[in-house]
């Protein structure tokens, strides 16, 4: 005789459970990619605010070197004497998750992971380059070490 039951069986809340493991794994790795790509737009524009302000730098006094950027392997945020009257926020211009400077080699910065954004001067070269890493690719830019210079952002 067959018994009328209520109820799930073992099997169905299983299969239901997985099934929700299954949908919260997808949303977490949705949500860190838009996280990353969150920062590497926030690297890109505060860069490019920091090269439109040593633009305004070089306009009004023919020079990069007022701005307080001339020492290589330092962090772009200590530039702050100088540069702040043109940029009032600039200590606090800092990449959203690394804390250290980028190494940087006779003006080039050979970090392969993300690092502060980071004052890469080139001995030969009187124009200011700085650098920072972007964790993904933003527009026509891949994963990696980029500069920002007077020629723009490569």
């Amino acid at each position: 005789m067959l018994k009328n039951k209520k109820g799930f069986i073992l099997i169905e809340i299983l299969v239901v459970v997985a099934i929700v493991g299954l949908l919260a794994v997808l949303a977490v790795v949705a949500l860190n990619s838009a996280r990353k790509n969150a920062r590497d737009i926030e690297r890109v524009g505060s860069m490019k605010q920091v090269q439109v302000e040593m633009e305004r730098v070089f306009s009004e006094n023919n020079s990069y070197e007022l701005s307080g950027c001339t020492t290589s392997g330092v962090a772009v945020s200590s530039c702050a004497t100088p540069l702040s009257n043109y940029l009032p926020g600039i200590a606090s211009i800092k990449d959203p998750v690394a804390s250290k400077t980028c190494l940087v080699e006779n003006g080039v910065c050979v970090d392969k992971v993300p690092c502060d954004y980071t004052v890469a001067v080139d001995p030969n070269n009187s124009d200011y380059k700085f650098c920072f890493y972007t964790e993904g690719e933003v527009g026509n830019l891949t994963q990696g070490m980029h500069y920002i210079s007077p020629l723009g952002i490569q």
